[in-house]
């Protein structure tokens, strides 16, 4: 009986990266263009409209990707922990991408970008607090939102944000994917 991770040459190591590899740089440049029309537009009202699009962007790109992999696989059945691996991976490939272009959204094409997230900041506080002097000196004293400047703090909190839709869109999506072989009941 031959073993299922031994049913074609997409399993193997080499290309089991290279597929993933692959499906990441898709999934990357599609949320790259969604990171690029937040950051390029200034989109800050409609930020939430722009998430749900990446949502979505993430759990088509995984489903797509673990499809193809069950499909390349013999007998096309692949378990759950294979498929999370496929979307686990190819969402590591593709937050690399998406955090390389962010950074150079934020550090060479709108600089001021972090700047701007910051007095929008500001702005959304100073409307949902009744007494501004106190929200003065808690902002000075607590050091969190001067990170809100920090082009770094941005660029860490893109990669965790993609890792972790990525990892949500691999777990759910793995329990539609899997495909287990049937065993008979002798």
């Amino acid at each position: 009986m031959q073993d299922s991770s031994q049913g074609s040459d997409i399993s193997s190591r080499g290309s089991f990266y290279q597929f993933t590899a692959t499906w990441g740089l898709y999934m990357g440049l599609l949320v790259s263009v969604l990171t690029v029309l937040t950051v390029g537009l200034r989109i800050v009202d409609y930020a939430w409209a722009l998430t749900l699009l990446e949502l979505l962007v993430y759990f088509l790109m995984v489903g797509r990707a673990m499809s193809l992999y069950r499909r390349s696989l013999s007998k096309g059945y692949i378990t759950y922990g294979n498929a999370f691996k496929v979307g686990a991976m190819q969402s590591l490939f593709s937050a690399v991408i998406v955090v390389a272009i962010y950074f150079v959204m934020i550090e060479v094409v709108v600089p001021d970008y972090p700047e701007f997230l910051y007095q929008e900041t500001l702005k959304v506080m100073r409307q949902s607090v009744t007494d501004v002097d106190q929200l003065e000196q808690v902002m000075q004293k607590n050091p969190i939102f001067h990170l809100l400047r920090s082009p770094l703090f941005h660029t860490f909190s893109t990669l965790f944000n993609s890792i972790t839709y990525g990892l949500i869109a691999s777990l759910i999506m793995a329990i539609f994917i899997k495909r287990v072989p049937q065993t008979r009941n002798i």
